[in-house]
């Protein structure tokens, strides 16, 4: 797998091994089954996928998020090929291999990009490097109940139960749906995630 840089450097993708193409898929998982249950109207994409940036660089994240209404208003030939847009969500998965600096120059290019969210999960840490939209610096969460997408209350949110089923608290149902909805012009806030979860088991698993 390749990425591209904005400058036009490849950057070659090893092949994931199989520890860490585990937490990828359970990652994914975990997404998909808060967006299916509070029926939020969000394209998910997995870590195969090259999305092309407004600065020209292709980017495959560990998973990320889009509205519909963005995904939808792309051509079906865009559709086909490395869709010309940032996700609104972005999440990647840091491995011991990985970098620092390069992974955190990474996730401010997707903000600076159009990401609304970037999380980027330390498992040697066990902390998660939040970036937020209109925010200077990236906050790092550790020792958390929940791990919180925005300070704002409003938007879709979404608790995993420790079997890694997702289910909604109490009371939440109609803000998820009420976000899911929101116009063209605003984007919804993401999902907080408890920790005590399928995603712990993304940060923890051994290699």
């Amino acid at each position: 797998m390749l990425e591209l840089e904005a400058d036009g450097t490849l950057i070659e993708m090893t092949a994931t091994v199989g520890s860490r193409g585990a937490r990828n898929q359970m990652l994914g998982a975990l997404l998909w089954l808060a967006v299916e249950q509070s029926r939020l109207p969000l394209k998910l994409f997995d870590s195969s996928t090259g999305l092309l940036l407004p600065d020209a660089s292709i980017r495959s994240p560990n998973a990320s998020a889009v509205r519909l209404d963005r995904w939808q208003a792309l051509s079906e030939a865009q559709q086909e090929g490395f869709p010309p847009l940032c996700p609104d969500l972005v999440v990647e998965l840091a491995s011991p291999s990985d970098p620092w600096e390069a992974l955190r120059r990474k996730m401010a290019s997707y903000l600076a990009n159009g990401a609304r969210l970037g999380w980027l999960l330390l498992r040697q840490t066990r902390c998660v490097e939040v970036r937020s939209a209109g925010e200077r610096e990236p906050r790092l969460l550790s020792d958390l109940t929940l791990l919180e997408g925005a300070r704002s209350s409003r938007g879709w949110r979404s608790t995993f139960a420790r079997s890694g089923r997702s289910e909604a608290r109490q009371g939440d149902a109609g803000s998820l749906r009420q976000a899911g909805q929101a116009s063209a012009g605003t984007h919804a806030c993401p999902p907080t995630i408890r920790r005590q979860s399928g995603l712990r088991g993304a940060l923890h698993q051994p290699d």
